[in-house]
Formats: C-alpha cells, sequence, structure tokens
C-alpha cells in the first residue's frame, strides 16, 4: 500500500463519528442475539470523475486511493451485515476478497446497463443464508409501466441467527402461500414447494438518482416493498431490514412507501428525520445536502428488532470540507444501527 493509501485510511478511521444510544431503545430485558447493519454508497470507480466533481482535490478521487480507507471504514465499523452500493464489477474482488479474509460472505448484483454492483455482506460465523433473491426493477413492467428502463437492481437474502433453531445450523421449514408475482424466480435459492425460516431478511438497494424521476423511485420502491414482504412471509414471516440509496429525501413517495403507516408492512426508520442532518454533502454547479440513504426495519412473528445505538451523522461545521475528501472516501456517508433482536 502506498503512503497515502496509509494516511488516507487513517483519517477515515480517526472521522469523530461515535456510536449514539437511541433514546428509548433496545431491547427490555437481555436480548438473544445482536445485529449491526452498516448502509454505505462508497462511490463508483466511474462516478468519481473530476467532471462529476470539479471542486474536489483530483487527487483524492482515484479509486486506487480510495480504496483502502473504504474497506478500512468497513472492517472498523465491523458490522453483521454490510450494504454496499456502488461497488465496480472490475473492484468487486478488490472489496470481496478482503472481506472474506475477515469472515464475510457475499452475495451481490451488476446494474444492467452500468458496470456497478450491489453488495450484501454477511458475518458466516453469526449467520446462516438460508435464501437470496434479486430484483432487476425493469423486469417490472407488467405492473410498473414506468420502469421500462430501469437500471437499478436490489439483493436480498434471507439469515438464521446461528444458535436460534435449537441447533446451529438447522433449517425449520415452513409451508409458504403462493410466491408473489415480484418475486424473481431465476434468482431464488429455495424450493418454492417448502422453504426453511428465516430470522431476517436483508435488502440492499439503490434506487434512479437525479431530480425529475420520483415517480419511478417510487414504482421501485412499490415493487422492493412487495417482494420483501412477500420473502419475509415466504420464510415464515421473517423481520426485516432495508438499506439503500433511496435518492429520495424522507417526504417524498419513495421513502413513505416503507414508513408512512397506511402503507403497511410495518416498517420503520433507524435514523429519525432531523431538519440539518444528511447522507450525502458534495458541490457540483450548486451546494447538495440531502438525506437520501437508509436503514429501515420491521419485525416478525418471530423475530424483533429493537435499535440499540446508531453510527452519529456529523453536522457540516463537524467536516473538513464537503465530500468526497482526503479525509473520508465517498460522497455519501456510512450508516450504521445496532439491534438488540428477540427470537
Amino acid at each position: 500500500h502506498t503512503a497515502r493509501h496509509r494516511v488516507m485510511a487513517s483519517a477515515v478511521l480517526g472521522f469523530p463519528r461515535a456510536l449514539v444510544p437511541v433514546s428509548g431503545g433496545g431491547a427490555t430485558s437481555a436480548s438473544s442475539a445482536s445485529l449491526s447493519v452498516l448502509q454505505w454508497n462508497i462511490l463508483a470507480r466511474w462516478a468519481s470523475t473530476p467532471s462529476s466533481f470539479p471542486f474536489v482535490d483530483e487527487a483524492v478521487l482515484p479509486w486506487e486511493v480510495r480504496r483502502d480507507a473504504i474497506v478500512a471504514a468497513v472492517l472498523e465499523h465491523a458490522p453483521t451485515v454490510a450494504c454496499l452500493e456502488e461497488v465496480d464489477v472490475g473492484t468487486v474482488d478488490e472489496v470481496t476478497s478482503v472481506l472474506a479474509e475477515h469472515g464475510y460472505e457475499i452475495k451481490f448484483m451488476r446494474k444492467p446497463a452500468n458496470t456497478d454492483a450491489t453488495v450484501v455482506a454477511w458475518k458466516r460465523d453469526e449467520l446462516r443464508l438460508v435464501a437470496h433473491s434479486t430484483i432487476k426493477y425493469s423486469e417490472h413492467t407488467a405492473t410498473h409501466p414506468v420502469l421500462d428502463n430501469a437500471n437499478q437492481v436490489a439483493v436480498m437474502c434471507a439469515f438464521e441467527f446461528f444458535g436460534t433453531s435449537g441447533k446451529q445450523g438447522a433449517a425449520r421449514q415452513v409451508t409458504p402461500s403462493a410466491p408473489s408475482s415480484d418475486m424473481s424466480p431465476t434468482s431464488s435459492t429455495t424450493s418454492p414447494l417448502l422453504q426453511p425460516r428465516a430470522d431476517v431478511v436483508v435488502a440492499a438497494t439503490h434506487l434512479k438518482a437525479k431530480h425529475g424521476h420520483e415517480h419511478v423511485r417510487d414504482a421501485e420502491a412499490q415493487v422492493l416493498h412487495k417482494t420483501v414482504l412477500a420473502m419475509c412471509k415466504a420464510h415464515g414471516d421473517a423481520a426485516a431490514v432495508v438499506a439503500g440509496d433511496f435518492n429520495s429525501e424522507p417526504d417524498q413517495p419513495s421513502v413513505q412507501r416503507f414508513v408512512a403507516p397506511t402503507q403497511g408492512g410495518g416498517f420503520a426508520s433507524a435514523y429519525p428525520v432531523a431538519p440539518e442532518a444528511f447522507t450525502t454533502y458534495k458541490q457540483r454547479d450548486i451546494i447538495i445536502k440531502r438525506t437520501i440513504d437508509y436503514i429501515f426495519h420491521r419485525n416478525g412473528s418471530h423475530c424483533t428488532l429493537h435499535p440499540r445505538a446508531l453510527l452519529a451523522l456529523p453536522t457540516a461545521e463537524q467536516l473538513p470540507t464537503m465530500l468526497p475528501s482526503a479525509a473520508y472516501p465517498s460522497d455519501h456517508l456510512a450508516l450504521l444501527c445496532q439491534f438488540d433482536i428477540h427470537t
């Protein structure tokens, strides 16, 4: 590793962000397990260019400069599950091989028309993969014609906590109802006739970018919401965590699909909405400071999630400069929620 890599990684690891207890959060009695979920758009190599970030020092933009800092930050937080967006297919092996050396297994899916992928990585000694599935939003034009040219995807993994079945790795079988038409049959790892029960489904996604496309993001969110709930139901009414870069602010329809009580599903946002909060902060032709990244969660019939602590979001004054920078390798801030689990 170069001296620049070491300095940058050290700066990221020293970034002043504390884990803050959730007010009134956590389980009321001893939990049977714990789960920490990291959400991070790491900024794709193809998107990290001087033309995209004209006010950023060009020296901090290359992937080779940012790579070690990104991996070091993920390992420093040591989440049970990491949901990562904008991971270049050409660099997936660079990221996932290091994570694998530290005990992670990985599933990912590439965008149809781009070189970056969405990744779900989990600690193999804490979770057993029960099933996984993927979504190509462009395959749902029958119900959502606006998705005809959609380039976005999602990755969903159903997990069992080791020890919750009475014997490590033992699968508990359930008989699911008919699968939803929104389920992706080509990527499911389980039989539609007999599927093992799971404790929690974790989904990662990256919805369509740019202003003026909220109707597309809302359609993507509808597909995601329905598909995640169908996967939860198919695996014994599992709990769920949905993480991603939604490219939408808290009051917009694609986010409200998950948090508005009228939508059903019982989802809530791990991070409270705060007027001055932001998850991306950068300057292009204008300064962009928005909350567009989220961790949503819901309880299942046999597994409940109690947020215990959150990785604090900095204020603008706490950042040395806008993002990305020599002190932080992405234009998005990583989110992390620690859950207490009852099964």
